[in-house]
């Protein structure tokens, strides 16, 4: 743990301020408020102030006059879930602060993968961190996975949602909303955290399109706005350079109307007096692939298009005005300079990974060695990505389309890999060592893609995200199970017939304890029917006799929606992380059934309390994420 105890060390010696009189961090009488605004898949190449040669960011290229804009900047994930935890608790490796599908059901969605995991006893978030420090805290969002239970909107003092509408003018009423929150509490030190979706998908008609193109354009381009409207996944390989450039033309459109939002905000501010008080923060939890490599949104690979974020920090009485720092920098280290300005000194059971950016002030053209995500290794010369073995010369190939790991020498190649293993070698212990040993206090569930299913002879598998209707038309096989393994929206489908299907068994580690265990399955054909008991057998932890659910819940659909019906089967002893359960199903005639999840409640949990979604919640959540690409 070496290089930890090395960075803990200089983080708590960046501020010689004192602690509180309980031990706790005390905030110097002249630390500013801090306003930090995250602009959701902003990728820094189509910023206007970094280098970008259409005008996309005039608001925040002023405002980055003001203060510093770090030029080289990289975050270490390229997906917002995995990310956002990276960067507000200043770590290369977290245990996720939310979950992607919390908002269907009600209670988190886990995985044999994160449920062991649990945040490691040195970390903290910054609102955390903030709040004990006598920030007010708030959080303003139109995120449809920042749900009220999550960890991340848990640690601030206020929060506040803004649904994603038809037609609303969203980013108008989060901008006053802010300044009106700001007015309100002026004369206390607060934080705020502004996670603004505008950048992101989808890229509706804006008024800034015909900023890129003229009038007589607009056919095509809207040509191509429905095109990608109705795409069946990311993949760009059946769309021409035409659309393509179109496509970049919404994206810029999108980032533009952002823009001038941010500008708003910022003279809103100013207009307060805030100017010299307040620390304003720009910078983005991943890009956008806008057909590079093949695709058009983000996740997956950490190509530079997707992990070279801005940052930008402004504020006049501690941070240099009109300075550019060209070297390479990280997210990891956005907390601890945030700590460094403001004067603030951790509680000493805390740590960050990233140090403080001031360091580099006084060089603008200093900057780290490498940056780092736990696939790969970027200085700047070289991208390795370690577990595709894709090595690339970023001074000959800034687009990172040639690979050539195995035409260069195999020093550069070995070095860069050693050097990853060794930078994130004790990060990643301090991780693997942060284990739930046993069953935790809140209910969670697995989706049926996180489950070993046997015999594989009796099923028919498809892990593309497509429709239940789709599925069972494409199933030759003639299989009576059906699972389609997509990571966003699995299911399970079980067929009916006139012989019982053949019973399917699932099995998983999951933290020894006692749990009350539930199924959520719907009715696929209209009518849809209510299940009946006798049709619904399950035999846990494979031994003793199939029996019937002990009670059926029924969970009203949405309007054009069927109903779900969660049936629980009692409770459960898991021994050795063990569990297996065996499904015993035979639908009625006509009527195929979808398994979604299989949810774990321990004794003390209350399950109806755990279940905050309110009516209408859960559909405009699914419309939400419709709307962002998340689901289709």
């Amino acid at each position: 743990m070496k290089s930890i105890i090395i960075v803990w060390i200089i983080s708590l010696s960046i501020s010689s301020s004192s602690p509180g009189d309980d031990g706790g961090p005390k905030r110097p009488p002249t630390s500013p408020n801090i306003v930090f605004i995250l602009l959701d898949a902003a990728r820094a190449d189509h910023f206007s102030s970094y280098g970008y040669d259409k005008k996309t960011t005039p608001a925040i290229d002023a405002l980055g006059r003001n203060g510093v804009i770090f030029l080289k900047n990289f975050v270490h994930a390229t997906e917002t879930y995995e990310s956002i935890p990276l960067i507000l608790t200043s770590r290369y490796l977290s245990r996720p602060i939310f979950q992607m599908d919390t908002w269907e059901w009600g209670i988190k969605r886990e995985s044999p993968r994160t449920i062991f995991n649990k945040f490691d006893d040195q970390q903290i978030l910054l609102s955390s961190l903030l709040s004990q420090s006598g920030y007010r805290t708030a959080i303003f969002h139109n995120h449809p996975w920042f749900v009220e239970k999550t960890d991340l909107v848990k640690s601030f003092d206020e929060s506040f949602l803004f649904p994603i509408k038809d037609n609303d003018p969203v980013d108008d009423r989060m901008v006053d909303a802010v300044i009106a929150w700001v007015k309100k509490h002026k004369k206390e030190r607060f934080f705020i955290y502004y996670h603004m979706m505008s950048p992101h998908q989808p890229y509706p008609p804006k008024n800034e399109d015909l900023d890129f193109i003229d009038r007589e354009e607009l056919p095509l381009l809207n040509a191509t706005r429905e095109k990608f409207e109705n795409r069946k996944g990311g993949n760009a390989q059946d769309w021409s350079a035409e659309e393509l450039n179109y496509y970049g033309v919404m994206y810029d459109s999108n980032l533009k109307h952002t823009d001038s939002q941010i500008g708003r905000l910022y003279s809103g501010l100013n207009d307060l007096g805030l100017e010299d008080t307040t620390l304003f923060i720009i910078t983005s939890d991943h890009g956008e692939l806008l057909g590079q490599h093949g695709e058009l949104g983000h996740g997956g690979p950490p190509w530079d298009a997707l992990i070279h974020v801005p940052l930008i920090m402004v504020w006049s009485p501690g941070i240099p005005k009109g300075m550019r720092i060209g070297g390479l920098t990280e997210s990891v280290d956005i907390v601890p300079t945030i700590i460094d300005i403001c004067g603030l000194k951790l509680p000493p059971d805390k740590s960050l990974d990233g140090v403080s950016l001031r360091g580099f002030f006084p060089g603008p053209s200093s900057g780290k060695e490498a940056v780092y995500t736990n696939r790969s290794i970027r200085t700047p010369d070289y991208k390795y990505i370690v577990d595709r073995d894709l090595l690339f010369d970023l001074r000959k190939d800034p687009g990172e389309e040639n690979n050539i790991s195995n035409t260069i020498s195999p020093g550069v190649r070995k070095k860069l890999k050693n050097l990853h293993e060794l930078f994130l070698k004790d990060f990643k212990s301090r991780y693997q060592d942060a284990t739930r040993e046993t069953a935790p206090e809140f209910p969670f569930y697995f989706t049926i893609r996180e489950f070993t299913l046997r015999p594989k002879n009796i099923y028919a598998s498809q892990g593309t995200e497509i429709s239940p209707i789709e599925m069972l038309n494409n199933n030759p096989s003639g299989k009576r199970w059906l699972l389609n393994s997509s990571d966003r929206k699995g299911y399970l489908i079980c067929l009916p017939g006139k012989k019982r299907a053949p019973p399917l068994t699932l099995s998983s580690s999951v933290p020894e304890g006692s749990y009350r265990i539930s199924l959520m399955v719907t009715p696929l054909n209209e009518p849809f029917p209510a299940p009946e008991k006798s049709a619904f057998l399950v035999r846990i932890g494979s031994s003793g006799l199939f029996k019937e659910p002990m009670s059926i819940k029924t969970i009203p659909g949405e309007e054009g929606e069927p109903p779900s019906y969660e049936l629980e089967y009692g409770m459960l002893d898991v021994k050795e992380t063990k569990f297996s359960l065996d499904l015993d199903f035979q639908p009625p005639e006509g009527s195929p059934f979808l398994i979604f999840y299989v949810a774990f409640s321990p004794p003390l949990a209350d399950p109806e309390k755990d279940r905050s979604i309110l009516a209408g919640e859960a559909e405009q959540r699914k419309k939400d994420l419709r709307s962002l690409g998340y689901l289709q």
